[in-house]
């Protein structure tokens, strides 16, 4: 699966992608804590969660060949 970071998550990271199979994040509560160990400063972050161009709210299972989008807040008008 591929984990795309934007805005200031990609600047914090260090990067705009980061390729994890099934067995790192069974689901994306475990790509939350997956991450967290990897980029502790993301903890510190506000930002929302895409599963395939789809906000999620909940803990969603994850499968290989899915997209995850980290988002953070957007401005403008």
């Amino acid at each position: 699966m591929e984990i795309h970071f934007f805005g200031q998550l990609a600047e914090l990271t260090g990067q705009e992608t980061l390729t994890l199979t099934p067995d790192q994040a069974a689901d994306t509560a475990a790509l939350l804590a997956h991450l967290y160990a990897i980029y502790p400063l993301l903890q510190a972050k506000t930002f929302k969660l895409a599963v395939n161009e789809t906000l999620v709210q909940d803990t969603q299972p994850l499968q290989n060949g899915d997209r995850v989008a980290l988002l953070p807040p957007f401005s403008g008008g």
